[in-house]
């Protein structure tokens, strides 16, 4: 039992803490690859497209983002794939000539609005973004740059949350900073194991026509191209900027199903856990599996101290039931400053362990659907 208890502590520790220390350390070893200046006539051809559902609140800005990038603009083509809208998102499309609009009548879900796209174009790249977020003006030229270099066959943008004045939605912004070094890391030490849905940037020949129930194009499409033996790095300079919801439990209806999409991907793709023929498995494993292996630790080092019993280890569980009920109870508590903070923190930290749970639950019964919201 107490061998079980330290090394639930260690595993959590790696996880959130050596694992992101390690990642760091060993990037910072490795020489920096000069990039490959591209000149302006000299850039491909590219095809933005963008996957909707019932987003016309969204289309006007997203457009303005887009036709407003450092591009040439003869090298770009704007495709919508509406994927059975029923509200005004097709009537709104249709009058903007300057784009292309592919409607489907019956909803199949975002692979497959995304395969009737990409089937559409000869584009030299593929930029992949969502219609919710707008985009710096440099974001495509970026993207494009750096798909330019050597071996490198897909490149993540940057999601920047702004500030809504939630103190939980700060903390998801800190978590997302904190999601950001590690990637930075992981991508110059060779790959990063996934990319950024809202913004990304692939050739056009390396897009694998994806299951039509696939949950997460954001990380079969890049494994797919590592697979392939080509490296998927992250420019944190092509930017997608989006706004945290107010509510949580719209951000954590987001994170099970992108967890459900993790499951589905790992089940289709056992090759992630083989150290021989996964290039990035250290990485894989320490950012992608560990995280869904944290609650249950966390469970056992909630409950051993009971069965070891004596004071030291009493105290260690009336510590963690303090630590959980504070985090549960948060939101009910008059706080500032530093104090509403770390309160906050915490539940956000419990919210995202539930949801590692729940969204196990969810898969395993069948409730993963390919077909998805807006949610705001």
């Amino acid at each position: 039992m107490l061998i079980i208890f330290w090394l639930s502590v260690f595993f959590i520790a790696y996880t959130y803490i050596l694992y992101p220390l390690l990642v760091i350390f060993f990037s910072q070893l490795k020489s920096v690859t000069n990039e490959i200046p591209v000149g302006y006539s000299e850039l491909p051809t590219v095809a933005v497209i963008v996957a909707v559902h019932n987003g016309e609140s969204y289309i006007q800005k997203k457009l303005k983002s887009l036709l407003s990038q450092d591009y040439p603009q003869e090298k770009i083509s704007i495709i919508f794939s509406s994927d059975g809208s029923s509200d005004n998102t097709v009537n709104i499309l249709e009058s903007y000539p300057m784009i292309s609009l592919i409607k489907a009548e019956v909803r199949q879900g975002k692979a497959a609005a995304l395969n009737r796209a990409v089937a559409s174009t000869d584009a030299e790249v593929i930029v992949f973004t969502d219609v919710r977020q707008r985009l710096s003006s440099n974001a495509i030229f970026q993207l494009v740059t750096r798909l330019s270099n050597e071996n490198v066959g897909a490149v993540s943008g940057e999601l920047l949350l702004e500030k809504n004045g939630n103190v939980s939605s700060a903390q998801l912004g800190l978590y997302w900073r904190y999601e950001k070094m590690i990637r930075k890391a992981e991508s110059k030490l060779h790959s990063v194991p996934g990319v950024t849905g809202a913004l990304y940037a692939i050739y056009r020949c390396d897009y694998p026509q994806l299951n039509e129930n696939t949950l997460l194009d954001d990380f079969e499409v890049p494994i797919a191209i590592i697979r392939k033996g080509k490296r998927v790095i992250f420019e944190p300079s092509a930017i997608a900027y989006d706004k945290v919801s107010e509510s949580l439990a719209v951000e954590k209806k987001r994170k099970i199903r992108t967890i459900m999409g993790n499951y589905q991907s790992f089940g289709r793709n056992p090759w992630l856990f083989s150290p021989r023929l996964n290039p990035i498995f250290w990485q894989f494993i320490s950012h992608k599996v560990c995280r869904l292996i944290v609650p249950y630790c966390l469970l056992m080092m909630l409950f051993i101290p009971l069965f070891i019993g004596g004071p030291v280890y009493q105290g260690v569980f009336l510590l963690q039931i303090i630590f959980y009920s504070v985090a549960f109870l948060s939101k009910s508590i008059k706080s500032s400053g530093l104090l509403s903070k770390i309160l906050s923190f915490s539940h956000v930290f419990l919210m995202m362990q539930v949801t590692v749970v729940i969204a196990l639950y969810k898969y395993c019964v069948g409730q993963a659907d390919a077909k998805w919201e807006q949610l705001h």
